[in-house]
């Protein structure tokens, strides 16, 4: 029995949409009620690279991820260097610094280094739909593309922190790697956070 592409496209696209209705659904869950009532989570051990800060959320977000003990260090443009950036690491991108850099092609290069480590991904503020469009244009995460040729990207409403990251579990069929996508639409700083750690 020959099996044509385009059924292994429709599964891909129930996969994907199952994913981001999964994702969703946390993403409310979570803006609904606090999920800690002892108070901030402590990021003790957590390394968080930033790459750009021009939006006022970005910097609230970075710099309470600081106050709350995480490791950030603060960079203009993307490093020459990933060596370090593993999957412990939290790569954070302003959302306006990386509006600007979309045509970049270090900066594709650079996501495709930072998610073969298995880092996590994220961007905080602005036009956060470019994010998605980055990773597309590093043929990192291809957008879906209707017969038309129209893209569909899961952030399109731009809320304020999307992110990407590659999981890898293992299986009795053995293991299995597949993509995580993040989108959180609330604008509190604490509950960001939260989603953030807990994605």
């Amino acid at each position: 029995m020959k099996v044509s592409k385009r059924f292994f496209l429709m599964l891909f696209m129930v996969f994907t949409i199952g994913l981001l209705g999964i994702g969703l659904w946390l993403s409310l869950l979570l803006n609904e009620a606090p999920s800690d009532t002892s108070g901030p989570k402590r990021l003790g051990k957590t390394t968080v690279l930033a790459i750009g800060c021009s939006t006022s959320l970005f910097e609230e977000v970075t710099k309470a991820m600081e106050n709350r003990g995480a490791n950030v260090s603060y960079l203009e443009d993307v490093p020459d260097f990933t060596e370090g950036i593993d999957e412990g690491v939290v790569v954070m991108f302003d959302g306006d610094w990386l509006e600007e850099n979309l045509e970049n092609y270090t900066f594709h290069d650079f996501l495709r280094k930072c998610v073969s480590e298995r880092s996590k991904l994220t961007t905080v503020g602005g036009r956060t739909s470019l994010f998605f469009e980055a990773l597309d244009k590093a043929e990192v995460n291809k957008l879906y593309r209707d017969e038309n040729g129209n893209s569909r990207n899961p952030a399109y409403f731009d809320p304020p922190l999307v992110g990407f990251k590659i999981v890898e579990t293992t299986t009795p069929e053995g293991p299995n790697v597949y993509p995580s996508i993040l989108i959180s639409n609330t604008n509190n700083v604490d509950t960001m956070i939260q989603a953030l750690f807990d994605w």
